[in-house]
């Protein structure tokens, strides 16, 4: 009997830039996941008037499923993005 290794696509944020590591999958597999991928996510301007900072959406297909604020910012900014980046990936 043959064990089939679970695969997996690995995303780490650092000083450097965006580290990806594949284990078990082929970069044409990961491409065709990723575009038949339904989450996805959206980071907007949130206006001053209500605090401002940054506004995360998460959807599945069309459907929102989430998010969150953040501060102003390119700190809030890059959260927002990273948290966003992860839901949609760590379900490929």
């Amino acid at each position: 009997m043959k064990i089939m290794k679970k695969s997996s696509v690995q995303v780490a944020f650092s000083p450097n830039g965006l580290k990806t590591t594949f284990k078990n999958i082929t970069l044409s597999d990961f491409v065709e996941k990723v575009e038949n991928n339904p989450f996805s996510f959206e980071v907007s301007p949130r206006s001053e008037s209500v605090g401002g900072g940054w506004n995360l959406k998460l959807y599945e297909g069309k459907e929102e499923m989430g998010g969150g604020v953040f501060e102003a910012g390119d700190e809030g900014y890059s959260a927002a993005y990273a948290q966003g980046f992860d839901w949609q990936y760590q379900r490929l």
